[in-house]
């Protein structure tokens, strides 16, 4: 049997070429062009849009042509690419700029493209949101801050209160307390002589009543409640609450509009966003602290001082936190692009910190050191005002029934006699006493 000869060279070279162009058939549908990744994260660029880059190697033989722009696989925004072309067997980095409206900062989520040259198609990218480039330290710092401050003011307000209460029971405050008493009793006997009623239209028998002697002052701590405060004063009387409720306004005012890219340029959106927040959560501070000072208490229409302690240093730190990020956020978000105004916004807002810082302490300190009771009766301001008559018995009537209902519990008088006394003096109608002294004209 004859044996087959083996093939030339010829034939060879035919069949190396054949497979090669197999081969290289199969290798773009095998993987031709091949991603170093097919997950990326996006970066922010200056003017909003988002890139991201990927290492494509063209094996192929022949050179590639990307796209130049692709939608997203939910049709919802653009990429460009560049470089688009790809040299036939080396690997190139691939930059796909993105749309700023891909990635909106209300809603940020993931975007997957498809690249191509007009006939492939490579394995599908997932560009994940850019992460923050923002610093949130400057929240962080004038947070820490604004408790720090908060919790200083509070023990400066009980120090205060600690000093009040010793000086309320120190001898000669209480000398001085009861030589004032004594003075209140001269005046309002006076007053009681002159009015020259009948002893049946008294709650006592002699011409003036009988004094009892002044009790020692009660403890003054944080349950006892300050005098002439009402319990609206942390929002509607505090200008430290109320520049915090304004500043997180046009703070917000900032951010929501173009307001401030057209006064400067490029708005630093990330320093305005953290502005925002400090903003957001200082105004609900200042309503809780209008909150505390109402339930922290036996009565919602009294200020105790450890509701008006804990309301100030709530405001204090909410003003602290609010002015101490913006002065911060201003100084890294502006620096390099505005520096005098950030130097200027940073400034402004510390001095408006330190100014109300000062108000707040001095207020804190005045308030609980004025607003102790010391349990002893006071005149009014004008006795001679408030205690007039024109001498008819009504008249003199309605004035011993407002020293009564003033003075009473420190007189001397039996339980029984002074509730009879009131009944006779205010249950007198006003109609029947002008009547008997012939007054109604003149009242008319």
């Amino acid at each position: 049997m004859a044996r087959r000869p083996w093939p030339g060279p010829r034939a060879v070279l035919l069949a190396v070429v054949f497979c090669g162009s197999l081969f290289a058939g199969s290798a773009w549908a095998e993987g031709g062009l091949t991603l170093d990744s097919d997950s990326l994260t996006g970066e922010r660029a200056e003017d909003g849009s988002v890139t991201a880059s990927v290492v494509i190697t063209n094996s192929l033989a022949t050179l590639v042509t990307l796209d130049a722009r692709v939608r997203d696989d939910a049709d919802l925004c653009n990429a460009t690419i560049a470089p688009r072309t790809l040299a036939a067997g080396l690997a190139t980095k691939v930059t796909l700029t993105i749309e700023e409206a891909c990635f909106p900062q209300a809603a940020l989520s993931e975007r997957t493209f498809t690249l191509t040259d007009g006939t492939q198609r490579l394995p599908a990218v997932t560009v994940k949101p850019p992460e923050s480039t923002t610093p949130t330290w400057p929240l962080w710092v004038a947070g820490l801050l604004a408790v720090c401050l908060g919790a200083y003011l509070w023990n400066l307000g009980v120090g205060a209160l600690r000093v009040q209460d010793d000086t309320l029971r120190d001898p000669a405050s209480i000398e001085a307390r009861r030589k004032q008493y004594e003075a209140l009793q001269a005046v309002v006997d006076e007053r009681i002589r002159a009015l020259n009623l009948p002893a049946e239209q008294r709650s006592f028998t002699g011409p003036t009543p009988p004094w009892t002697d002044l009790a020692d002052p009660p403890a003054y701590g944080l349950g006892s409640t300050i005098k002439g405060l009402e319990a609206t004063w942390s929002l509607d009387d505090s200008w430290v609450s109320t520049i915090t409720v304004a500043v997180a306004g046009v703070t917000g005012l900032l951010q929501s509009t173009d307001l401030f890219t057209t006064l400067v340029g490029d708005a630093p959106k990330g320093a305005l966003g953290l502005m925002t927040v400090a903003g957001l959560i200082s105004a609900a501070w200042v309503a809780l602290a209008l909150v505390l000072v109402k339930v922290i208490g036996p009565k919602t229409s009294e200020v105790t001082v450890g509701g008006f302690l804990a309301s100030n240093a709530l405001i204090a730190a909410a003003v602290t936190l609010q002015l101490a990020t913006i002065a911060l956020a201003a100084l890294q978000g502006l620096r390099e692009s505005h520096p005098l105004l950030a130097a200027f916004v940073a400034i402004a807002a510390a001095a408006s910190l330190a100014v109300a810082l000062v108000y707040a302490k001095e207020r804190q300190r005045e308030t609980v050191t004025e607003g102790a009771d010391d349990g002893a009766p006071v005149l009014p301001e004008d006795p001679a005002k408030a205690w007039a008559s024109d001498g008819s018995n009504w008249q003199r009537r309605l004035v011993f029934a407002a020293l009564h209902t003033e003075y009473s519990k420190f007189w001397d008088v039996p339980a029984v006699a002074t509730a009879g006394s009131e009944v006779v003096v205010l249950s007198v109608p006003v109609t029947s006493l002008m009547e008997s002294d012939g007054t109604t004209a003149a009242l008319m």
